[in-house]
């Protein structure tokens, strides 16, 4: 987990290869009859969002919104400004 958060910049064609490892890793943890880490479930969330809607996802009051930490880092990491 702490590895996600070292990440400066993502592409879109990166975005999609981490999304694909964290559905992954998810799997295999639900698998072992684990939880999934909250973290991980709002990376997977920010990250199945389409780029160029990432700041209306941000900013919707969906009640499974991801925590505001981790979209605004998945945002920042993908150049979106939330401005």
């Amino acid at each position: 987990m702490e590895q996600l958060w070292r990440i400066q910049y993502i592409i879109d064609r990166g975005a999609q290869q981490l999304l694909a490892d964290i559905k992954y890793l998810s799997n295999v943890l639900s698998a072992l009859s684990m939880l999934i880490p909250p973290i991980l479930a709002a990376f997977h969330s920010c990250l199945s969002t389409l780029r160029d809607h990432l700041k209306d996802f941000v900013k919707s009051d969906v009640g499974n919104q991801p925590d505001l930490p981790t979209t605004n880092f998945v945002c920042k990491i993908q150049r979106v400004n939330l401005e």
